[in-house]
């Protein structure tokens, strides 16, 4: 590894490593970074529970420090491997309450070369925060982000996207279940009494004004994927959203099995299934003081926050800390400069097909709602350069299927990926794989939808950015396109006339340029 200069450029297009020891897990994750983006290249997980050697015995025993120095010799090779430039590395609730813990960090600083260090819980807090707002838009809203760990849970109160009030407790899971759970079931007294001690803990919370409940840790996070099998809905989701009559269900149905028991649920980490239990009770009494309906879950809340904070160190700051605008516009901008994009021209194309997507909506009866796939589509349609510019309206097909957006699921990526795929060249035929894979009523939105993005793509063909502005006036049928602009745009005009084919054929209006 090389010495640290802080700055953007001495970072950019390399390898950074972040890690994350906690209680329950250790996990790393290698990422390369970009201008306004970074990319995961490695990703590394291991659940250790060294939580459970503290809490049994009060301090972490030879075998949990030797289980931790052969994970670490094993993430050295990682890093090693992957040509990393930077590594940062944090350890919280087990290491900062171990008499050993500051031992531990000093072996690993010196016969790995990684700069482990224990952060306190306000720190904590804070990464996780930033890796949330990442994510999710709450500047709309009064939250309580939590993260449950092993050993501690972090509460961190927003109004409006601002840290308002952060409150670090001793309620990780493993630390309540060797606390209040000894039986394996559970004792109808046990259960209540953990019950009541996390009222009682969480009492506090009943004042906040607030509107979402957003959780992160592996348990809370398997929780969900738990509900999301047992609905069939799509589980790629980064972001997921737990009915709190679900989590009562669940906790019903667990608190009387063996955790072997429960290791069988579809869906449940068997060496998270003896602490689903209590960190379901915590979060069901969150949600009863606030009066919330349901949690969301967030998949790399601590991890994701220690990647952007490093990025910050260096100078690099994300699109959705620079933009005033919802998180997931900026996460479109990430994503394009991840793969190399012509971020003007996604930017012109995103403007005018916005305008005509305006004018024409109820003519061509598209909803409002609509818009929310063909702007994703207009940022990314070119992507596929990434890969080759040949057939790239294919290759941004495949991009935009793989990659995580936030905000939708992978059936809506698939309709924004059509969109894009459409964006130039043929028509559609019927043995394309749209035709069996979405719906009859979205296949008319796709079509319509790319039909715009063409015409927009058309007007932007030299990438100047001289189209300012589109007037579009309908009469029975015909659609008038009076476009206002600087500069010579003669190209534009050439290659408006060859793509407005889509809007012709599937509105039933011919287009003119006035």
């Amino acid at each position: 590894m090389v010495i640290l200069l802080m700055d953007a450029k001495s970072v950019l297009n390399k390898n950074i490593c972040v890690i994350d020891l906690g209680s329950n897990s250790v996990r790393l994750q290698i990422a390369t970074v970009y201008e306004k983006s970074y990319k995961i290249v490695c990703e590394y997980k291991e659940l250790i529970r060294i939580g459970d050697d503290l809490f049994k015995n009060g301090i972490l025993t030879n075998e949990s420090t030797e289980k931790i120095y052969k994970i670490f010799s094993d993430m050295k090779t990682l890093i090693d491997n992957h040509n990393v430039f930077h590594v940062r590395a944090v350890a919280t609730a087990t290491l900062r309450g171990s008499p050993n813990g500051k031992d531990v960090v000093d072996s690993i600083r010196r016969n790995f070369n990684i700069p482990l260090e224990i952060i306190d819980g306000q720190l904590e807090a804070k990464l996780s925060f930033l890796g949330v707002k990442s994510s999710f838009d709450i500047k709309r809203y009064r939250s309580i982000i939590t993260d449950i760990g092993g050993g501690s849970s972090e509460f961190i109160y927003s109004k409006y996207g601002e840290i308002e009030k952060i409150v670090t407790k001793k309620l990780g899971g493993a630390r309540l279940k060797y606390q209040f759970l000894q039986k394996d079931p559970p004792t109808v007294y046990e259960f209540e009494h953990l019950k009541q001690f996390l009222r009682k803990e969480l009492s506090e919370f009943h004042d906040y004004e607030t509107d979402a409940l957003i959780c992160t840790g592996g348990t809370a996070n398997n929780i969900a994927l738990i509900h999301y099998f047992k609905d069939k809905k799509d589980t790629s989701n980064v972001i997921k959203y737990v009915p709190r009559e679900f989590l009562r269900e669940f906790i019903t149905s667990i608190k009387k099995k063996k955790s072997s028991t429960i290791a069988r649920i579809k869906g449940v980490e068997p060496r998270r299934s003896d602490i689903l239990l209590p960190v379901a009770v915590q979060i069901d009494q969150l949600l009863e003081v606030t009066g919330r309906g349901g949690f969301y879950t967030f998949s790399g809340g601590l991890r994701t926050g220690l990647i952007i904070d490093t990025l910050n160190n260096f100078g690099i700051r994300l699109p959705f800390q620079t933009l005033e605008t919802d998180v997931n516009v900026a996460r479109l901008t990430e994503i394009g400069n991840k793969f190399d994009f012509d971020e003007a021209h996604a930017n012109q194309v995103t403007k005018l097909a916005h305008i005509i997507f305006s004018q024409c909506r109820k003519n061509i009866k598209l909803e409002e709602s609509d818009w929310s796939y063909l702007h994703a589509a207009s940022m990314l349609h070119d992507i596929g350069n990434f890969i080759s510019l040949s057939k790239h309206h294919l290759h941004s097909e495949y991009l935009i299927q793989n990659t995580d957006l936030t905000g939708f699921n992978s059936y809506e990526k698939f309709i924004i990926s059509q969109i894009a795929r459409y964006h130039r060249k043929r028509l559609p035929k019927k043995s394309d794989k749209m035709f069996s894979i979405a719906l009859e009523k979205d296949i008319v939105k796709i079509i319509k939808l790319s039909a715009i993005l063409r015409i927009a793509d058309a007007l932007d063909r030299t990438h100047s950015n001289r189209v300012t502005d589109i007037k579009i006036s309908f009469s029975e049928k015909t659609a008038k396109f009076k476009l206002i602009y600087n500069g010579d745009i003669s190209m534009e005009k050439e290659n408006f006339h060859e793509k407005k084919d889509f809007f012709e054929k599937y509105t039933n209006y011919k287009v003119e340029i006035e």
